[in-house]
């Protein structure tokens, strides 16, 4: 009797094993599950994004800032501190003002890179002025503006961790610390400098992460110093690193990694708001040595290597250079951008060697700073400005003449623009109905706005909680002539994202 209630108590604990066995196969059977629906939704955010980054980036409205500003020299590396009406940028060997000329000869205060500001009064920005007690006669460029008007600086000063003489100097990173009228500097610590070359410093929303570009080593390809001959430019090969502010500095600085980092040379990071887009300026994608702005987007912003892209932001590029693309919260961008001089320069820059220009080829100020190796002789590069207003066509989403009936082929088109805008709840959306020019004027007003609710009904019934602004522009605006085989693709739709105002 004893051996058989032992025997009915291991089978007893034998199937409670089992029963644990099972039950834990099931935990994780479900853990599975779930880790595989998060990965799937990861994944549809993703795809969200790309579907409809690609065609975010672009319908960029631009025009150069007028001659306050640009001039015949080179001006770039704009950056706004909105609540100041303050547009600060890098004005390189720039003598030309709208009601004097500076030295450059009587002035240890100015030549090769300088900080200049210009202020928006009514509509119209000022006459530039240096920032003079931040200038040198070597290399002083602005990346970015903190909140509370304290300036990250890309500089050649005294506490410069690199080497300084002509021809292999570095720049280090600064912060200026605003204190009314003035500033002052600090240098930022190792590893964030080091004795290579640092640059192009901005903040993340919340001041946590410092993004900047450097030639250090443990970049993506071979070592290359920028500002040394290579590949027919003087770019070198520079990535985008970032690094962590911590309780005593900064965590060592992290490489973002071979989707956004190439062989070549990647400079002028800028974040969105949300931190999601990571705007550049890369050589690596075309047949020229020229850089152009490329994006790149991630779903998550504490995830530092893991990004999609490149996407090339459209209506900004150019055959010549176009860096330092910026866009700020109100949807306003600013970028700079390079174009072929009409004249011979009488003295052109010496390529490659970063060093000293003695003539100023665009005034005859004799100069005794130090030239931005990279920029090109026979060029002058101005800043723009504009408005990114963005569109998302749904072009392939086309209607049936005289018909609002959406297609339910085009349903997954609609869910995707959704996730994206899920994906930034601060975008005011307008969905905008078209027509081709076929029927009356106030039959194709009506129509234009049936097509465009029912997109917006659709995006409701797929999840979208956003109020909408939804319109009709009947047959005005055609994207494709109306006498033409495309005219179908003008019974269209428009989703037009912008700021948050």
């Amino acid at each position: 009797m004893i051996y058989i209630r032992i025997y009915a108590l291991a089978v007893i604990l034998f199937l409670n094993s089992c029963a644990d066995d099972a039950k834990k196969t099931r935990i994780d059977e479900v853990a599975s599950v779930n880790t595989e629906l998060d990965e799937s939704k990861e994944s549809d955010e993703t795809r969200a994004r790309k579907f409809v980054s690609m065609n975010l980036i672009g319908d960029n409205i631009v025009s150069k800032i007028g001659h306050t500003v640009n001039t015949m020299a080179y001006e770039y590396s704009p950056v706004l501190d909105a609540k100041n009406h303050l547009l600060y940028f890098t004005g390189m060997d720039r003598t030309g003002f709208y009601d004097f000329k500076q030295s450059l000869i009587d002035s240890k205060n100015s030549g090769g890179e300088d900080i200049f500001f210009s202020r928006l009064v009514n509509g119209i920005w000022t006459d530039a002025r240096p920032l003079s007690f931040l200038n040198t006669n070597s290399h002083e460029s602005v990346s970015f503006v903190c909140d509370n008007g304290d300036l990250i600086i890309t500089a050649n000063y005294e506490e410069n961790l690199g080497l300084k003489e002509a021809g292999v100097e570095t720049t280090d990173i600064f912060i200026a610390r605003s204190n009314g009228n003035k500033f002052s500097v600090e240098h930022l610590p190792e590893p964030v400098n080091s004795m290579y070359f640092e640059a192009d410093a901005i903040f993340s929303g919340d001041e946590t992460y410092l993004v900047f570009s450097s030639d250090r080593l443990g970049c993506v390809g071979d070592y290359h110093k920028k500002g040394w001959l290579w590949e027919n430019c003087l770019w070198g090969n520079t990535d985008i690193y970032v690094s962590k502010r911590n309780s005593y500095g900064w965590d060592n600085a992290i490489n973002l990694g071979d989707v956004v980092n190439t062989g070549l040379a990647e400079r002028f990071p800028w974040l969105s708001k949300d931190g999601l887009t990571l705007f550049i300026s890369s050589n690596a994608y075309t047949d020229s040595t020229n850089m152009d702005v490329y994006a790149f987007t991630r779903s998550d912003n504490q995830n530092w290597t893991d990004w999609n892209g490149p996407f090339e932001v459209s209506g900004v590029n150019t055959k010549n250079d176009d860096i330092g693309f910026k866009i700020m919260e109100d949807s306003t961008l600013f970028f700079a951008s390079a174009t072929n001089l009409t004249f011979t320069p009488t003295m052109a820059a010496r390529g490659g060697d970063a060093g000293v220009r003695e003539t100023n080829f665009r005034t005859g100020y004799d100069l005794f700073g130090c030239q931005a190796a990279s920029l090109k002789s026979g060029q002058v590069m101005d800043i723009y400005t504009g408005k990114n207003n963005s569109v998302y066509t749904l072009e392939d989403v086309c209607f049936e003449l005289n018909s609002f009936e959406l297609k339910e082929e085009f349903y997954m088109d609609i869910k995707m623009v959704v996730d994206y805008i899920s994906l930034n709840p601060d975008l005011n959306v307008e969905v905008i109905g078209f027509t081709d020019d076929t029927g009356d004027y106030e039959y194709n007003q009506t129509l234009s706005l049936n097509r465009a609710q029912s997109v917006a009904e659709k995006m409701k019934e797929v999840g979208l909680k956003k109020h909408l602004s939804v319109l009709g522009r009947g047959e005005s605006n055609p994207k494709y002539a109306n006498n033409s085989s495309q005219k179908y693709k003008n019974r269209r739709v428009e989703i037009r994202f912008s700021g948050d105002d």
